[in-house]
């Protein structure tokens, strides 16, 4: 799990969808926390697998690149840069209440979307409000 004094700044967030089975995916320089909405699948990264499921929360640290094999994607994904931490695995949890974190995702795109003044703010306020859930279902 990540460091509760965690220092982020956030870049993006997106409703992502691919139909597709094998993606590889090169070192990216963010990060990305995700929802996965549809399909299960696995990540294989460093010669290892990382199953996930519907409803899993993916944390994608930056400079990992991976495979991802699914038959659809369909995420709500939240791209960031972590200030004052590493992080060099992937991280797949399954959560107790998926509907909880599916508002949370789409308040922060709805954010995105009206584009107001300081909306950033209020958008990396709701990444820390996943993050403290997220801490709090999963220790």
């Amino acid at each position: 799990m990540l460091p509760e004094n965690l220092a982020i700044t956030v870049t993006d967030v997106l409703n992502y969808h691919q139909k597709h089975e094998k993606v590889f995916v090169p070192a990216r320089t963010y990060s990305a926390i995700s929802l996965r909405l549809k399909t299960a699948g696995k990540y294989i990264c460093k010669g290892k697998t990382i199953n996930f499921e519907p409803t899993s929360i993916c944390i994608i640290p930056a400079g990992v690149s991976y495979e991802r094999n699914n038959l659809e994607e369909d995420i709500l994904v939240i791209h960031f840069n972590m200030l004052n931490y590493a992080m060099e695995e992937i991280q797949v949890f399954k959560v107790p209440d998926a509907q909880k974190y599916k508002e949370l995702f789409t308040k922060a795109l709805c954010l995105k979307y009206e584009n107001d003044i300081g909306s950033t703010y209020r958008i990396t306020s709701v990444v820390y409000e996943i993050l403290s859930e997220l801490t709090r279902d999963v220790g």
